[in-house]
């Protein structure tokens, strides 16, 4: 069910435990642990209606964003007897873009966004989109890296060695992270990845925990911890 802590408008009994939850416009995406995902659509007042359930194969699911087009999932850690049929030659870690039109996804990955250079993920953390880029964090690589989504290929990266991005977020304007081992709050401009501004945030409870961030497209930066507190 999702129910809100404080006097919820409606309540709304959801076909899958939402283990990823994503939205764009009026739809809400959510997941389960076995890549069975379900699309609603957000109706006013305080309505949810199911527009579309479908189930993707994807091992090891572990993020999803999505924009106007595309739908990105990742998955980390995977077995090769995992991967099967058309995943049968993918590395253990990486990311599939669907294409998509509303709420209808192709069942088919139209793109694999892999790393140059004989390069590999380890343990992809986090990802985010805006509708011209994807952008991905590898916690155990210690580095952010930027794909092109019209040609699928890794155009650009933040590597800094002091630094443990675990999460990101991106609009139309910035790209946030988030760096575990200094408790840094980084601000990057969207297209060529400047270092525009960097706060440190240890004043939030547990930032080492379950931490994740969101950059809205008024350009408002939320942070929610561990303890379910946002700032």
């Amino acid at each position: 069910e999702i129910i809100s802590q404080s006097k919820p408008k409606s309540e709304t009994v959801i076909i899958c435990a939402p283990y990823l939850q994503a939205s764009y416009d009026k739809l809400i995406f959510c997941m389960d642990q076995f890549s069975f995902l379900s699309i609603y659509e957000k109706l006013p007042p305080a309505e949810l209606k199911l527009k579309n359930s479908i189930k993707l194969n994807i091992p090891n699911v572990k993020g999803m964003a999505m924009n106007q087009n595309y739908l990105a999932i990742t998955y980390s850690g995977a077995k090769k007897e995992q991967l099967k049929g058309v995943l049968k030659s993918m590395n253990l870690s990486g990311i599939l873009l669907y294409r998509r039109d509303q709420h209808v996804i192709c069942t088919v990955h139209e793109k694999i966004l892999n790393l140059p250079d004989g390069e590999a993920f380890k343990n992809i953390s986090s990802i985010t989109m805006n509708e011209k880029y994807l952008y991905a964090c590898d916690r155990e690589l210690k580095k952010v890296f930027q794909f092109d989504l019209k040609s699928g290929l890794m155009i650009n990266k933040i590597k800094n060695e002091d630094d443990e991005p675990i999460c990101i977020s991106a609009n139309q304007n910035y790209l946030v992270t988030f760096d575990s081992f200094n408790s840094n709050l980084n601000l990057y401009d969207y297209e060529q990845l400047e270092l525009l501004n960097s706060t440190c945030i240890r004043n939030i409870d547990k930032t080492n925990g379950n931490l994740s961030i969101l950059i809205n497209e008024d350009d408002l930066i939320f942070v929610k911890n561990s303890d379910y507190q946002v700032t």
